[in-house]
C-alpha cells in the first residue's frame, strides 16, 4: 500500500525503491494495477483515510 500511495503522489521508482525496498518489478506491478485495475488500491487508501 506504501508503494500505491508514493505512486498516487508522484514519487519516481528510485525514490520508492529506496524509502520501502520494494523491487522495481513490485513497483511496476502496482502501477499497472492502479492504471487498469478496478480500483483496488485507490479504493483501500481512500478508505484508511491517505
Amino acid at each position: 500500500l506504501e508503494v500505491a500511495r508514493m505512486l498516487g503522489k508522484g514519487c519516481t521508482y528510485n525514490q520508492i525503491e529506496a524509502e520501502t525496498g520494494a523491487s522495481t518489478a513490485t513497483i511496476s506491478r502496482v502501477k499497472r494495477c492502479l492504471n487498469y485495475g478496478n480500483d483496488g488500491y485507490k479504493l483501500t487508501l481512500e478508505r484508511m483515510g491517505r
